[in-house]
C-alpha cells in the first residue's frame, strides 16, 4: 500500500510506502506562517518510507529543531524534518487524498490557536512546549 502527493505546480511528487504512525493538528505560529493558514495538519512517517518520485524538495532551516521542505518552483510546503529522530511530517494537504489522513493524535501549539476556530473533537490539546519540548516565538 502506498500514498502519493505533491506540490501545487507538479514539479515535486512523492510517495510514502507505509502507513502513518501519527497524525496531528498544529496551531503554532511557525506552522501558521509557513502555511499562510491558521492551522496545519501533519502525518508522520519513518523517513525511510518517504521518497520523491519527481523533482527535488528544497529545505529551509526553520528553527533549531527542524527544517521544512518545499517546492522551489511554486513554494508549496510539503514536509518538515526534525533534527532529532528518524521521521518526517508530511503536510496532509499535499497528499492526493488528504481525507485519508484525519488527525487522530493531538492539537499541538494551542497557545497560538485563533479564538474563532472551533474543532469539536476529543483530541488532547497541548502547547508546543508540552507536545514538542520547545517553545515557538509568536
Amino acid at each position: 500500500m502506498s500514498w502519493e502527493g505533491g506540490c501545487l505546480c507538479g514539479a515535486v511528487r512523492f510517495e510514502v510506502t507505509q502507513a502513518s504512525f501519527q497524525t496531528d493538528y498544529c496551531h503554532c505560529r511557525m506552522c501558521q506562517r509557513m502555511s499562510g493558514s491558521v492551522l496545519t495538519s501533519w502525518a508522520d512517517f519513518k523517513e525511510t518510507d518517504f521518497r520523491c518520485t519527481r523533482g527535488e524538495i528544497k529545505y529551509y532551516k526553520s528553527s533549531p529543531h527542524a527544517e521544512r521542505g518545499f517546492c522551489a518552483d511554486c513554494g508549496s510546503s510539503l514536509i518538515q524534518r526534525p533534527w532529532e529522530g528518524d521521521y518526517i511530517a508530511v503536510a496532509t494537504g499535499s497528499f492526493d487524498h488528504p481525507e485519508e489522513f484525519r488527525p487522530t493524535n493531538v492539537h499541538c501549539g494551542i497557545e497560538s490557536q485563533v479564538p474563532w476556530l472551533e474543532i469539536n473533537d476529543n483530541l488532547p490539546r497541548k502547547t508546543t512546549k508540552e507536545a514538542m519540548g520547545f517553545e515557538v516565538e509568536n
